[in-house]
C-alpha cells in the first residue's frame, strides 16, 4: 500500500483526535436561546423539557466538537450554500458540522484510493468521497419533497374544507399544522410561528415555497396570495387545483410504470463496467492493471487516457439515458 494511504490515516485521526479534545462548542446563551425556541413547537404552548434539550449521546457530542474544528477552514459563502443544502434536506446539522463531514470524507476517499490503485485513484476517490455527504444530502430532500408530494393533495383538501365550514385562512394553516404528520404538518408549524412573531402571511408563505420547491405547491401558494390581494372564493378554487393535482399523479404513476425499464437498464450499463474492473482487480490484478498503467517506449501516449474517455462516455451516456426516461408532467 505504501507511506501515502498511511500518512492520510493518521492525518484523519489526528484530525478527529484534535477536534475531540480542543474543539469548542457555542456559546451557552445561543443553544439556550435556540432551545427555548425550539419549546413553541410543541403542542399548546408546551415547553420541552430541559434535561431532554440538554442531553446528547457521544456522536452528536463528537459531531459538534467537528463542526466547532472545520469552522475556521469553511468560507461564510460556504456555510450559507451548506445551509441552503440543509434546509432544503430537513437534517438536523449545522453547516459546518457538514463541512466537517465533507473534509474528512475526502481525505478517507483519497486514502481509499490510493491504497486501492495508486495516485490515479486518489485523484478519482478523493471527490467521490466529498460527494457522498452531498448524495446523502440529496437522497434525504428526495425523500422529504416525494412525502409533501404524497401529502399535498390531502393538504389542500383539508385547507378547502376548513375555509368552507368557516374558518379563516390562519385558522385552517392552524389546523393543519397540528393536524397533518410530518414534514408537511412542521412546515406549516413553521410558517403559523413565523407569524406569531410578526413576519408577513405573505412573506411566510413566500418564503415556504422557497424552501420547497414544488410546481404543486407553487400553484397552491400562488393562488392563496393572490386571493389575498384581490379576493375570490378560495375553497372552489383550491378544490380544482386538488383535481388537477390528483390528475397529475395519477399520469405521474403511469409515466413511472412506463419507464421503470428503461432507468434499470440505465442504472446497469453504467454500473457495469465499474463493477468489471472492480472484480477483475482483485482476481487478475496484473491484467486490469495495463488499464491504467502501461505506456510505450516513447511514453506517447498512456492507457488512462482511454480509461478517462471511457468514464466520459458512460456518464454522458447515463445521463442521455435518464434524460430520455424522465418525462415531466
Amino acid at each position: 500500500m505504501g507511506m501515502m494511504p498511511m500518512l492520510l490515516g493518521i492525518g484523519a485521526v489526528v484530525m478527529i483526535a484534535a477536534v475531540f479534545f480542543f474543539g469548542k462548542d457555542e456559546d451557552q446563551e445561543v443553544k439556550d436561546r435556540m432551545a427555548q425556541f425550539a419549546s413553541l413547537e410543541g403542542e399548546g404552548g408546551e415547553k420541552a423539557e430541559g434535561a431532554a434539550v440538554k442531553t446528547e449521546d457521544t456522536s452528536q457530542a463528537v459531531i459538534k466538537k467537528l463542526g466547532a474544528f472545520a469552522k475556521p477552514f469553511t468560507p461564510d459563502a460556504l456555510n450559507e450554500r451548506f445551509g441552503k443544502l440543509i434546509e432544503k434536506a430537513a437534517v438536523k446539522w449545522r453547516p459546518n458540522e457538514f463541512a466537517a463531514l465533507v473534509y474528512i470524507s475526502f481525505i478517507l476517499g483519497g486514502a481509499v484510493g490510493y491504497g486501492y490503485g495508486g495516485g490515479l485513484f486518489l485523484l478519482i476517490f478523493a471527490p467521490v468521497g466529498a460527494g457522498l455527504p452531498f448524495l446523502w444530502l440529496k437522497i434525504c430532500f428526495m425523500r422529504r419533497m416525494s412525502a409533501i408530494s404524497n401529502q399535498m393533495l390531502d393538504t389542500l383538501i383539508l385547507l378547502s374544507n376548513a375555509i368552507k365550514a368557516g374558518d379563516s385562512l390562519l385558522q385552517a394553516m392552524d389546523m393543519i399544522s397540528k393536524e397533518s404528520p410530518p414534514p408537511m404538518g412542521e412546515e406549516f408549524k413553521r410558517i403559523i410561528r413565523e407569524i406569531a412573531y410578526g413576519v408577513p402571511v405573505e412573506d411566510a408563505l413566500t418564503a415556504f415555497k422557497e424552501r420547497i420547491p414544488s410546481e404543486d405547491l407553487d400553484l397552491m401558494v400562488t393562488v392563496v396570495l393572490i386571493q389575498r390581494q384581490i379576493g375570490g372564493n378560495l375553497s372552489e378554487i383550491l378544490d380544482k387545483i386538488a383535481h388537477t393535482i390528483r390528475e397529475r399523479m395519477r399520469i405521474r404513476g403511469q409515466i413511472s410504470t412506463l419507464t421503470a425499464q428503461g432507468k434499470i437498464s440505465g442504472a446497469v450499463i453504467a454500473g457495469m463496467p465499474i463493477a468489471l474492473i472492480g472484480v477483475l482487480r482483485f482476481v487478475n490484478p496484473g491484467y486490469i492493471s495495463l488499464l491504467w498503467n502501461y505506456s510505450p517506449k516513447d511514453n506517447s501516449w498512456h492507457s488512462w487516457y482511454i480509461l478517462v474517455v471511457c468514464g466520459i462516455m458512460e456518464i454522458v451516456g447515463f445521463m442521455v439515458i435518464m434524460k430520455i426516461v424522465n418525462i415531466e408532467v
